[in-house]
């Protein structure tokens, strides 16, 4: 599904400021990067839905204490903010993960960047399977 160009415009900017120069949405609304550690941050564009932000980390590299974190850090009661983060864990690729929803018309780089930080510290931080 194509976003919207100033969304694609948004997230290359995202991916600017994160070093990455060719971090942009592709035609069917996606992107995605494996950083070094471990962790994977990928976009989807849902047209009526918006942005969603995801990272994941392998269940391999998980520790099992570290998933009763990540779901308890989910729970409505610890999870008040500006976005709500979901957890879930895949049985076929193996991958524990958060994602938010982005609604488009919040879509700017600072939204952005709040949303990787939230995903980023429930994946990373509650499961210990990155730094």
């Amino acid at each position: 599904m194509t976003a919207p160009s100033w969304l694609g415009d948004t997230v290359r900017e995202f991916g600017r400021q994160m070093g990455l120069s060719r971090f942009s949405l592709s035609e069917r609304g996606t992107a995605g990067v494996r950083f070094e550690n471990g962790i994977s941050l990928s976009l989807e564009y849902v047209e009526d839905r918006g942005l969603f932000m995801t990272a994941s980390v392998s269940m391999e590299s998980a520790k099992s204490p570290g998933l009763r974190r990540l779901f308890a850090s989910v729970h409505p009661d610890a999870n008040r903010g500006r976005f709500t983060v979901h957890a879930s864990v895949s049985p076929h690729s193996g991958d524990a993960s958060a994602t938010v929803r982005i609604p488009e018309r919040e879509a700017d780089v600072p939204a952005l960047q709040e949303a990787m930080a939230l995903v980023w510290r429930r994946v990373a931080g509650e499961t210990g399977g990155a730094g």
